[in-house]
């Protein structure tokens, strides 16, 4: 398993991923922080074509994604944050939460 508590971000490398939501696939130029990201912390994975070349492996498309390291970093970043917390304090905030989805989805369908 992985051990993530050695693994701090900065606030751009935060930031780098976060970008990510609005644009799945980046070109390695337009990545900033991309070698820390790739290769120290293996949090971008790298898109393969549907091509293969004559060993029969898959052709790269020159395309990042986030890796499924990354969304299992962020799972066990929000249970640290819910173990130091109060269990009150987590209920209201999964509360609000589950309301604020309710009220959004309401909002969309009205």
């Amino acid at each position: 398993m992985y051990n993530f508590e050695d693994i701090h971000l900065t606030s751009g490398e935060k930031l780098s991923l976060f970008s990510f939501h609005f644009q799945k696939r980046k070109r390695k130029e337009r990545i900033k922080h991309f070698s820390t990201l790739y290769y120290d912390f293996e949090f971008l994975s790298r898109n393969l074509t549907n091509e293969v070349d004559a060993n029969n492996n898959r052709i790269p498309d020159d395309t990042y994604s986030i890796s499924d390291k990354y969304c299992r970093f962020k799972i066990w970043r929000r249970k640290q944050r819910f173990k130091s917390l109060p269990n009150w304090i987590a209920i209201l905030i999964s509360l609000v939460t589950l309301i604020f989805s309710v009220v959004t989805e309401l909002w969309h369908l009205g």
